[in-house]
C-alpha cells in the first residue's frame, strides 16, 4: 500500500514539475544509474548492471525524445544521445565500464550546464508573457547567453562523439 502512494506521489510530483526541472531529474536520474551501472561491472553483479542500465537507457531515450527543432544544436544533441543509446546498449554484453565512465562525464556535464544556464535564470524567464514585457537589451542578453549554453553543450557532446567514433 505504501508503495503504491510512493509511486503514486512521484507520478503526480514529475507531471506537475516545470519542464526544465525534469530534464535536470532526468541528468540526474541517468548519472545515479550510471554508476550503479559501474559499481555492477565492478561486482561482476549482472543483476545490478543490467537494471540500472536499462534505467539509463529509458531517460536518455527520454532525454533524446524531449529535443525539439531543427537547429543545429538539436541536431547535435540528438545524435549524441543516439551515440549514447548506441553504445551503452553495448555494455550490457561487453562489460566495458570504460563507455559508462564516458557517459557519466558527459551527462555530468550536461547537467552542469543545464543547472548553470537554464535553471539559475528567475522562474518568470521561462514564461513567454515574462519575456515579451521585456526590453530588448535583457532579450539580448538572454539570447548571448543560450548561445553559450548550446556551444557548451555542443562542445560536451563533441568530446564524447569523437571518442565514441575512435573506440
Amino acid at each position: 500500500m505504501y508503495a503504491q502512494a510512493t509511486t503514486a506521489y512521484k507520478t503526480t510530483n514529475a507531471m506537475a514539475a516545470d519542464p526544465n526541472k525534469l530534464i535536470l531529474m532526468l541528468y540526474e536520474g541517468g548519472i545515479k544509474f550510471l554508476l550503479l551501472t559501474r559499481k555492477g561491472i565492478y561486482e561482476n553483479n549482472k543483476v545490478m548492471r543490467g537494471e540500472n542500465l536499462h534505467k539509463v537507457i529509458g531517460i536518455v531515450t527520454e532525454l533524446l525524445s524531449s529535443v525539439n527543432g531543427d537547429t543545429e544544436q538539436a541536431v547535435f544533441l540528438r545524435g549524441l544521445y543516439s551515440s549514447m543509446l548506441s553504445e551503452l546498449a553495448k555494455v550490457n554484453i561487453t562489460n566495458d565500464a570504460g563507455i559508462v565512465e564516458i557517459s557519466i562525464k558527459y551527462l555530468a556535464q550536461l547537467k552542469n550546464i543545464w543547472e548553470q544556464e537554464v535553471m539559475a535564470k528567475p522562474a518568470y524567464a521561462h514564461s513567454d508573457v515574462a519575456v515579451e514585457e521585456k526590453d530588448s537589451n535583457t532579450q539580448q542578453d538572454s539570447k548571448a547567453k543560450e548561445q553559450d549554453y548550446n556551444y557548451g553543450a555542443r562542445s560536451a557532446g563533441s568530446s564524447m562523439a569523437y571518442t565514441y567514433a575512435c573506440r
